[in-house]
């Protein structure tokens, strides 16, 4: 048999030449239990396993200024090449024959995993080496959005899209859970939408009429430039109030009523109340009409629960009178 069972490249087969059918070099690893060491030179010295470091900075990222890589422990009588992969993500040089590697990352992407590989050869047979790294910023898969109600309904997560609920808002995080450090965020928003403020690594928005669209994020890197870090798609949501929506939310003058299709506003059990957050009635009325407005002139600026009650039921959405 022949068998790399530590993995370092080179095998052992006990006794004789190299079996042929093995991609392995012809120098034989005679302690196949130890990955550190590959084989025995002339002296009957343990010769130590290739390794591949970082002589710039010893991270796992790779910045399009410019990265590089080093094969540490290569063999007399072998020779090296190396290759990055996928080659795409690359400017030029993308290949070499050096032990020492200068890679450069494309601008046009970043938080995509990436390897550079080695190959050495002692002339019948090779062994390769890889490391992986992240291009230009934290790996897409590190980056994630979470959003949290101010004046909604609650939103929902459904096959990474999120789903949002119209004239509410929220509040959008940005979470890095990488080692590339991340600042100066710039959220590209729906066009749609309104943003209320920004501090650090979220935002607060109402989606006004609009919930569904798209979000770009891009920051300064720890490769000290800026990269678009993260896409988020957003949907409309199925739990936005079975009847009615209320916006502004926030209002300031009025209240705007949006009824949906399944209300019948002839019905005679039905009225549109106010309250407080201490549960104190603040406005009734049984006027329901398509496209009502509610003054807001008796209300402070606080919390309220605007109330349909329609066959015996409660419908409710909190709103924040703002003036």
């Amino acid at each position: 048999s022949c068998v790399d069972n530590d993995g370092d490249g080179f095998y052992n087969w006990g006794i004789g030449a190299k079996p042929s059918g093995f991609i392995g070099p012809c120098k034989m690893d005679f302690n196949d239990s130890d990955p550190t060491k590959i084989f025995l030179d002339n002296d009957y010295n343990e010769l130590p396993t290739p390794t591949i470091t970082r002589p710039d900075y010893g991270s796992d990222y790779a910045c399009q200024s410019g990265s590089e890589f080093q094969l540490n422990n290569l063999p007399d009588g072998f020779s090296v090449s190396w290759q990055v992969s996928p080659s795409g993500y690359f400017n030029s040089p993308i290949s070499g024959t050096t032990t020492t590697a200068k890679i450069y990352p494309s601008t046009q992407y970043t938080g995509v995993e990436c390897s550079i590989i080695y190959t050495i050869s002692d002339g019948c047979g090779s062994a390769t080496y890889s490391k992986n790294f992240t291009i230009n910023g934290p790996l897409w898969s590190k980056v994630s959005i979470n959003v949290v109600e101010s004046y909604a309904n609650p939103p929902v997560l459904f096959r990474e899209v999120w789903l949002l609920c119209p004239n509410s808002s929220y509040y959008i995080y940005l979470i890095n859970n990488s080692g590339c450090s991340t600042n100066n965020y710039q959220w590209n928003i729906p066009t749609g939408w309104t943003k209320y403020e920004q501090t650090d690594n979220y935002i607060r928005i109402n989606t006004n009429s609009t919930p569904s669209g798209v979000i770009n994020i891009t920051a300064t890197t720890c490769c000290t430039a800026n990269y678009l870090i993260k896409t988020q798609y957003f949907g409309h949501g199925s739990n936005c109030g079975r009847y009615f929506m209320a916006y502004p939310n926030p209002a300031s003058s009025e209240i705007n009523i949006k009824f949906t299709k399944e209300i019948d506003l002839k019905e005679k059990d039905i009225s549109m109340e106010i309250y407080d957050f201490n549960y104190n009635r603040r406005f009734i009325t049984k006027d329901i009409q398509e496209g009502m407005k509610i003054k807001t002139d008796g209300l402070s600026r606080n919390y309220y629960y605007l109330i349909l009650k329609y066959k015996g039921k409660i419908y409710t959405e909190k709103i924040r009178i703002e003036k």
